[in-house]
């Protein structure tokens, strides 16, 4: 959608190619967030059987369906999600003219490196928010807020959430719970005192939550990307077997722990809501991450004026 907006500043109009699947983010699922965001900023909503018909530039997510498209139709930019290019990347980097990514340095270190790479950053972040109009569209009071971005259902029986809940509730909090569509919450005792899932597609729930929290609960998720860019501290939960975009742990925003202990817990809560946290935020994003405005410096590079 950024891409979209900052295409429709410059006079050029965007379809929008969709497919079905069976999993829990099936675009037809949400045709009608779709459809009203197709008559508010102009684009046209195209079935994939349509996609070799794509002519100028052609935005894909990971490769995705890079196989319906004409090459010599088409430039096609293909653009990464979170850490999924570490598996994907060598499927279709042959396929592509560019791979854009956040930054050259997780490009390097999971060893995808081309000169096919284009380094500069996600348009996914390229939106305005706004807190009160967020809380309003959620139903979100002002209070104080802390944000549980659930973890996913293999996972939860390893940490206490009930002694989490209960302590940010002694402390004050607001308890917001986001879970994603294929982790469904069935404890009543778990959702909060707000529980959503993937009800926004843009701006994406989890960017909007995050925003307005005063701190996050995070169980190894990559919501730290969105954590860190948004200047949200966090406290994280090393519940995998693995931590993906560890290095965004390691700064003074974010305090990680194996295990629930109450009085810990309560001691980071209060030290990162109580100090000023800036200058940690903006050493992780100048060195790991990305300025904003992705957008326009994408379709400036490809000469999209």
């Amino acid at each position: 959608m950024p891409l979209i907006i900052e295409g429709n500043k410059r006079g050029i109009k965007s379809n929008l190619y969709i497919g079905r699947n069976n999993k829990y983010n099936n675009p037809h699922s949400f045709i009608e967030q779709l459809r009203e965001l197709s008559g508010k900023h102009g684009f046209e909503i195209r079935d994939i059987s349509e996609a070799h018909e794509s002519k100028g530039i052609t935005f894909l997510i990971e490769g995705v369906d890079v196989k319906r498209l004409d090459r010599s139709k088409t430039k096609i930019i293909s653009m990464t999600y979170m850490t999924d290019y570490s598996g994907l990347y060598d499927t279709y980097i042959d396929k592509v003219d560019n791979v854009i990514f956040p930054s050259e340095y997780f490009a390097g270190l999971y060893e995808k490196t081309s000169d096919k790479n284009l380094y500069l950053g996600s348009p996914k972040y390229d939106v305005l928010l706004d807190k009160s109009k967020i809380n309003q569209k959620y139903g979100l009071t002002n209070n104080k807020k802390a944000l549980i971005i659930y973890p996913r259902t293999r996972d939860k029986h390893k940490i206490d959430l009930n002694g989490i809940y209960s302590s940010l509730k002694n402390m004050g909090y607001d308890i917001v719970v986001k879970s994603r569509g294929k982790d469904p919450i069935n404890d009543r005792a778990h959702k909060g005192d707000a529980y959503f899932s993937d009800k926004s597609w843009f701006p994406h729930t989890t960017i909007e939550l995050i925003e307005v929290s005063d701190v996050v609960v995070n169980f190894n998720s990559t919501s730290i990307k969105e954590c860190v860019l948004a200047k949200t501290p966090l406290i994280n939960f090393n519940v995998k077997p693995w931590m993906p975009l560890e290095e965004l742990y390691d700064y003074d925003y974010c305090k990680t722990f194996p295990k629930f202990d109450e009085q810990q817990f309560k001691q980071a809560v209060e030290t990162l809501t109580s100090i000023n946290l800036s200058q940690s935020f903006d050493e992780a994003t100048d060195k790991h991450l990305f300025r904003g405005n992705s957008s326009a410096r994408i379709l400036d590079h490809l000469g999209v004026l």
